[in-house]
This record gives C-alpha cells, sequence and structure tokens, in this order.
C-alpha cells in the first residue's frame, strides 16, 4: 500500500507510520520540519499544508514515483487550550489553517491521484471527542475539528464517486506534545467523561485506524468513530 500520512515529525503521525513501515507499506510523510524516519521505504516532504503549490508539487511527486495512491491518513494539525475571549484572531486563524484548510489542500490533491487508481482508495481524518463535549478553553480547537467531521459527511457523498471512502477517527485524551502541559485534574476530568476509564495509547489507535484503511470496512463511509466510548 501506498499511504500518504500528514504530521510524521512526532506524536501519533510518526508512531502510525512507523507501524505502517513495519507491515511493509511504502509511506510518504510530511511535516513542516524536517523528517525523524529513516527507513527505505520512507519518503519526507518538508512542506505547509497551506501551501497549495507545494501540495500539488508533493503529490506530483507521489504520482512519478508510485503511479498511484491507496490512501490518505490526515494526521496534521494544532490544538489551542484558552479562554475563547484570550483566543486571539491570529490563534483563531492558525488553527482553522492547520485543521481545516491545510486538510482541504492535501485531500483535494490526493483524491485527483486516488480516482485513477485500479482499486478502490481511503482517507481517514483524525479528530477528537473534544466535538462532543462542551470543554472549556476548547471552543476554538473543538470547532475546527468540528469543521472537519461535516467536511467527512459531505465529502462521502461525492468521492464514493471515484471509488474513495473518507471516514474520521476521534481521539480521546492521547499522550502527544499538545496534552502534555494539560493539568492533571483536567486530563482525569477527560478521562473520567469516557465509559472506558483509562487514556487513550496507541494500540488503541491503530487497529480502528487499519479497519478504516482496509477491505474490511468496504461499506463504511462518511462515519466518524470516537474512541473510549464517547456519547
Amino acid at each position: 500500500m501506498i499511504i500518504l500520512l500528514t504530521g510524521t515529525r512526532k506524536g501519533v503521525g510518526k508512531d502510525v507510520a512507523l507501524h505502517f513501515l513495519n507491515r511493509g507499506d511504502h509511506v510518504v510523510g510530511c511535516s513542516r520540519g524536517e523528517s525523524s524516519i529513516e527507513h527505505e521505504r520512507y519518503e519526507h516532504f518538508c512542506l505547509d499544508l497551506n501551501d497549495a503549490r507545494a501540495v500539488r508539487q508533493m503529490i506530483k511527486q507521489i504520482r512519478l514515483t508510485h503511479g498511484r495512491l491507496d490512501a490518505l491518513v490526515n494526521n496534521a494539525g494544532e490544538a489551542s487550550m484558552a479562554p475563547f475571549l484570550l483566543s486571539p484572531e491570529e490563534t483563531v486563524q492558525g488553527l482553522f489553517a492547520s485543521n481545516v484548510f491545510g486538510l482541504i489542500n492535501v485531500t483535494r490533491e490526493a483524491v485527483k491521484l486516488m480516482q485513477k487508481n485500479d482499486g478502490p482508495g481511503a482517507i481517514v481524518n483524525l479528530s477528537t471527542v473534544a466535538t462532543r463535549w462542551a470543554i472549556a478553553g476548547q471552543s476554538i480547537y473543538a470547532a475546527s475539528k468540528a469543521a472537519v467531521e461535516q467536511l467527512t459527511r459531505t465529502l462521502s457523498k461525492e468521492l464514493i464517486a471515484f471509488d474513495v471512502r473518507i471516514n474520521t477517527l476521534a481521539l480521546p485524551l492521547y499522550r502527544s506534545s499538545m496534552t502534555r502541559t494539560l493539568p492533571q485534574e483536567i486530563k482525569q476530568k477527560m478521562i473520567e467523561r469516557q465509559a472506558i476509564t483509562r487514556q487513550c495509547v496507541f494500540n488503541d489507535v491503530i487497529g480502528p485506524l487499519e479497519f478504516l484503511l482496509g477491505e474490511q470496512s468496504a461499506f463504511v463511509t462518511g462515519e466518524t468513530l470516537s474512541l473510549g466510548g464517547v456519547q
């Protein structure tokens, strides 16, 4: 499988990239920073997903090198946890640029290549269970991810004509650079809102992700799968 994975420099993106490489797939990764992965089946592009020209060039290179793209995982994004009235315009614009506009850029170009495949294509957008919760201090972040989830639902109607499925995987509290600085009491309150009251780890993520990308979910599109028993 040829898979494009955004945000592979660190965190869950890097972990997912290494998992698929170990599985035998070919991974194309990208981030704003230089690669932190060295592997014979890994290619890295250093770019900003809001640079539409750079994104088009990346997809062109994938086409020239591999001739196809089987899967896209939109993992790249940012979080900002602050009261609404203390969130300046720059923060709001930056969150939507990273979480929505950049995702739209890479998805558009990836689908143009996927539609030329002999077989089906699959896209998974990573989101957060915060879209279901009204958590003080996460209004802008949750709103940006809610936009991604609605995009998933709507695009599922359009992309199926190209034999491309698109779904969203919403993660609960996951240890990353975005959540590491959260006070422990806030982390605990978030965990207690789940049916499965523990922090999400990589093994909780990779199984559902493989399912949504694989043939077992061939009849699933436009859905958001929330982990941790979030209701």
